[in-house]
């Protein structure tokens, strides 16, 4: 119900000048009410470009405006066209620099915190990886469990949870637990606001790192 409301008031927009900015929780429902959209306007025999930072080739488009300009010109030409950009978190400008300087105001929900400590998180596990033989990945299964960052060093394979809360147990997200059980990597993380505590789930020793350890020199993924 709420998600055909949402497509509805979506539909009405369309006709206006503005992007739309769709927030929620992970498995809530995003991706599938931009195909939606998506559909509705191939539909009425609009013209649609969808990209999606989760996808590797993807993610060359965003590596400056011009590139992105670049993308949309060859996809849709000089004609009115939709562009629809999904996972748009994993975008290297998180705008934590104009959020810090005031310039986007206060942000309200906890979807759209969450959003930003994401983006922080990536920023400073790229900046600790950065002199380092390892890649960043994200990882998601056709049954859409993901886990939010994987750090693949050689042979090695490092989930990287995301929990923009204070929290209170040592509860593990059941999509983390299904990365461990098909991969067993050596250790797993669970970056947070706080907790700091280290478990083990089989042969994994899975950490509860506050993020501002990460800023830590001495700090070893």
């Amino acid at each position: 119900m709420i998600k055909r409301k949402l497509f509805v008031d979506l539909v009405d927009h369309l006709p206006q000048k503005e992007m739309s900015l769709i927030i929620g929780p992970r498995q809530a429902g995003k991706t599938t009410l931009m195909e939606m959209l998506r559909e509705h306007l191939d539909n009425r025999g609009e013209r649609t470009l969808f990209l999606n930072l989760d996808i590797e080739w993807d993610r060359p488009h965003f590596a400056s405006q011009a590139a992105l300009i670049k993308k949309i010109e060859l996809e849709l030409g000089r004609q009115r066209g939709y562009v629809f950009i999904d996972e748009i978190q994993r975008k290297d400008d998180s705008g934590l620099r104009n959020y810090s300087l005031g310039l986007f105001g206060h942000l309200e929900s906890p979807f759209e915190k969450g959003f930003v400590f994401e983006n922080l998180v990536f920023l400073l596990l790229r900046q600790k990886l950065r002199f380092k033989a390892a890649k960043l990945h994200f990882w998601r299964t056709k049954a859409k469990a993901e886990v939010d960052f994987v750090i693949e060093a050689g042979k090695r394979l490092i989930p990287v949870e995301v929990k923009y809360k204070h929290l209170k147990q040592d509860k593990v997200p059941a999509s983390l637990r299904s990365f461990i059980a098909k991969y067993s990597p050596e250790r797993a993380y669970i970056i947070n606001l706080d907790m700091s505590k280290t478990i083990k789930i089989k042969k994994t020793a899975l950490f509860f790192l506050p993020f501002h350890e990460l800023l830590r020199q001495t700090t070893v993924l």
